[in-house]
């Protein structure tokens, strides 16, 4: 990775969702080496994005193994409802490029 593409600082939101906002989770149609597999993931993302049958969509972590990440739909209906409830200001750790 190029470290000049790196940025200095990101940022980590904290969304609030209605309770009656369906979360759509990735299941066992992710392959087993699905982090080697850049194309399948975006399949898999692209299809979701198309269905537009979830405003929320689950997603495993790439770097966490028990972590998890939550994609947003813009286009659905839903999306207008999920707000940002805390913005987390967090500086990159160059340790992981060490």
């Amino acid at each position: 990775m190029d470290r000049d593409l790196i940025p200095p600082t990101y940022q980590l939101l904290r969304v609030a969702v209605p309770d009656d906002i369906v979360v759509e989770a990735i299941g066992p149609e992710l392959p087993q080496d699905w982090r080697t597999q850049t194309m399948v993931c975006r399949d898999i993302g692209d299809r979701w994005l198309d269905r537009s049958a979830s405003a929320l969509l689950q997603v495993p972590s790439a770097i966490s193994v028990r972590g998890a990440n939550f994609l947003l739909n813009p286009t659905h209906l839903d999306a207008a409802r999920v707000s940002v409830a805390e913005v987390i200001q967090a500086p990159f750790d160059p340790r992981l490029l060490a």
